[in-house]
């Protein structure tokens, strides 16, 4: 009778083992906020961890994990870049606050204008270059998201929240992803 008991708690522990390596999260940088420059998030399921890539000798500096931050008229804005199978691959959030809360992902913004969008609405994107070919999902007022502002130290450059969203192909409006589990923390 012992040894059934061990051998079932043995097979209860492999098990869990197992099924927490199996975990697509436990693969995500652990959510925090002491300014770590740390992101990523599931996207479709699969694990997306913000990484620095690029820069060589020839070429100039290599993009970092994150970029963006506060900025004029109450915008934040937050990019999370990573290289994935010679795919450059990035998430972006925008939206008008600097205080910690949660913010709606319902529009797009407008391209650019001299550095600054036309209209600021609050959006999520992911984006995925290889070479000239760009394939962008985006968020509108079907497909929408939230972002989670908890910690928001404008004067020292900190932030850190959480984010998930649903976007929809800018060109083909039949395919959409699934961004879940989304965290990061950011200092500049």
């Amino acid at each position: 009778m012992k040894k059934w008991i061990l051998r079932a708690s043995v097979l209860a522990l492999a098990a869990t083992a197992c099924k927490k390596n199996n975990d697509p999260e436990s693969a995500l940088p652990p959510a925090t906020q002491d300014g770590r420059n740390t992101g990523g998030c599931l996207v479709n399921g699969q694990p997306f961890v913000a990484s620095r890539y690029g820069g060589d000798l020839l070429s100039t500096s290599p993009t970092g994990p994150l970029s963006g931050g506060f900025s004029v008229d109450s915008v934040f804005s937050l990019t999370l870049h990573r290289e994935n199978n010679g795919v450059q691959e990035s998430i972006s959030l925008t939206f008008k606050g600097h205080r910690t809360g949660t913010y709606r992902f319902n529009g797009f913004a407008s391209p650019p204008s001299h550095g600054y969008p036309n209209g600021i609405l609050n959006q999520a994107s992911f984006s995925a270059r290889s070479g000239l070919v760009v394939d962008r999902y985006i968020t509108d007022a079907r497909h929408t998201g939230r972002a989670t502002l908890t910690r928001a130290d404008v004067q020292r450059g900190f932030s850190a929240g959480t984010f998930e969203f649903v976007a929809v192909n800018a060109r083909d409006s039949t395919k959409t992803l699934t961004i879940t589990s989304g965290r990061f923390d950011r200092a500049y």
